[in-house]
């Protein structure tokens, strides 16, 4: 019916109310918003996914069969419901029926599992342990991606079944990790499991990829994704920058805590202090490497942790946060510093990019305090993002650089998993073990975390400089986080949502 049907007065009701049902409804139309972080993504393949600019990109259009990224509870999100045996070996997910990928392609427990046995047969093949599916029933009998194991099987059409070897009580913690997304089969090779295009993805999540080029990526909001698992008030267009020119203007920036030059207009929302800055002494297998030496590693670590200390701050002596149940900091070392040690050092190679704020303030100005005033020898090297992991492996031929800055994250309320990843993962951060007494702390369970802790200081390989947190800084006054698990890094942009 026409409003000019109306008498004049309810015309002019009618239309006020919707001239200010107009106004409402453009109020709550948000512009697309501008996501900053240090570095490019470069593979969307799950393998790949442990750098933290890949969490960020890809966790939100790459589902899991569980979520702990929203705060107080675990999200199904391709699963239904599931339950588990009293002896925790045996797990039951009931896989939604109606969800699809971008495509139009459904997603179902086959779907899972051929994900999942793709990702077991590559790790396999890599030797690389993944503290879950090699921790299935039949797991040392794959041998194609085709394998059938009874630790991982279908029953009833919407069941998916996961045996264990051993009681597995944190496993929704574990599946909600990346690594173990669910793809598309068109993405890799039915045969081998290689990635066919490490910028192609068939959204499984509640985003997909609208355009990636040099400088960005563009997320859209899958509109029939789960519209009942996330914010009321939705980012519908995410636009992921690196540019360090885009920084200062975007909306939200990764970053760490202790970003103090962000604090007059933005607010931090992150995890606890959990993240850890170290230094890593790549070439320490190498005989002419100038880390081999055992004397050698401690006296340029004594030098690093003397220059930043003469800046005014003081490294913790600790890989593992302080946050972390039964961890301390080790004892000081007696100063190893002799002039001699110094003279017979070959010429260290040094990354010359760094990946966290705390080593952009100190790192290269403690390298240059070290050439210029005890004479080091040294040389700057940059290297791509995408070879960060493959450079972290032991016995190398060649190593590009000597010593590399990094960081990275632990859950501190149950860390054991996280630590056994970082040294026996291929797809973590490898963390080395010069004499094998690690690997052996790390066959018990529970963990003796301080023993390892003590262990990598001793080894004189990793120096570890500082625990913070990790998160968003976001303009003040736009974005509500309050369904977020800021236990995590927030990377899953559905539980992120506008401000009323």
């Amino acid at each position: 019916m026409d409003i000019k049907s109306f008498p004049l007065v309810i015309q002019l009701l009618l239309g006020s109310s919707l001239f200010f049902s107009c106004i409402e409804r453009t109020t709550t139309i948000k512009k697309p918003i501008v996501v900053w972080m240090l570095r490019s993504p470069y593979s969307t393949d799950p393998i790949d996914y442990d750098a933290f600019s890949h969490h960020l990109a890809f966790r939100s259009v790459m589902s899991s069969v569980v979520s702990q990224y929203r705060v107080g509870e675990y999200v199904g999100v391709l699963a239904e419901s599931w339950r588990v045996d009293s002896d925790h070996k045996t797990w039951r997910f009931k896989i939604r029926s109606n969800l699809l990928f971008e495509n139009g392609d459904p997603i179902t427990p086959q779907i899972i599992m051929s994900s999942w046995m793709r990702m077991a047969f590559l790790l396999k093949n890599r030797n690389s342990k993944s503290g879950f599916l090699d921790e299935l029933e039949g797991y040392e009998n794959i041998q194609s991606i085709d394998s059938k194991i009874s630790g991982l099987q279908i029953e009833q059409p919407n069941s998916l079944v996961l045996k264990f070897k051993k009681p597995f009580i944190k496993l929704l913690d574990t599946i909600s990790f990346g690594l173990y997304g669910v793809v598309h089969p068109n993405l890799y090779d039915p045969k081998t499991g290689i990635w066919k295009d490490p910028k192609a993805f068939i959204s499984s999540g509640a985003y997909k990829i609208m355009s990636w080029d040099k400088d960005s990526i563009q997320l859209n909001l899958r509109e029939d994704f789960l519209p009942e698992m996330r914010h009321k008030n939705p980012l519908k267009e995410v636009h992921i920058v690196w540019d360090a020119s885009k920084k200062l203007d975007a909306d939200l920036k990764t970053g760490d805590s202790i970003e103090e030059s962000l604090v007059l207009n933005h607010e931090f929302y992150g995890v606890a202090v959990s993240s850890i800055a170290y230094i890593h002494c790549l070439s320490w297998s190498h005989s002419k490497s100038p880390c081999y030496d055992f004397q050698k590693r401690r006296f340029l670590r004594d030098l690093f942790y003397n220059e930043f200390e003469k800046s005014g701050f003081k490294p913790v002596r600790s890989f593992f946060p302080l946050t972390i149940k039964g961890v301390k900091e080790v004892s000081k070392d007696i100063n190893s510093t002799k002039q001699n040690i110094l003279a017979n050092l070959s010429a260290v190679k040094f990354k010359s990019n760094h990946s966290s704020h705390i080593l952009s303030v100190c790192y290269n100005k403690t390298i240059n305090e070290l050439i210029n005033r005890v004479g080091l020898k040294a040389s700057f090297v940059d290297i791509p993002h995408q070879e960060i992991n493959t450079q972290s492996t032991p016995n190398l031929p060649n190593y590009k650089v000597d010593i590399m800055p990094q960081k990275t994250g632990i859950l501190i309320d149950d860390p054991d998993a996280d630590i056994r990843f970082m040294f026996l993962s291929k797809e973590g951060i490898r963390l080395p073990d010069t004499d094998g007494r690690i690997h052996e702390e790390l066959k018990k369970d529970p963990l003796d975390i301080q023993r390892i802790n003590e262990l990598l200081w001793e080894q004189a390989v990793i120096w570890p400089i500082t625990h913070f947190a990790s998160g968003f800084w976001a303009k003040k006054n736009m974005f509500d986080f309050s369904m977020v698990n800021l236990v995590l890094p927030p990377t899953e942009f559905q539980w992120i949502g506008w401000k009323k």
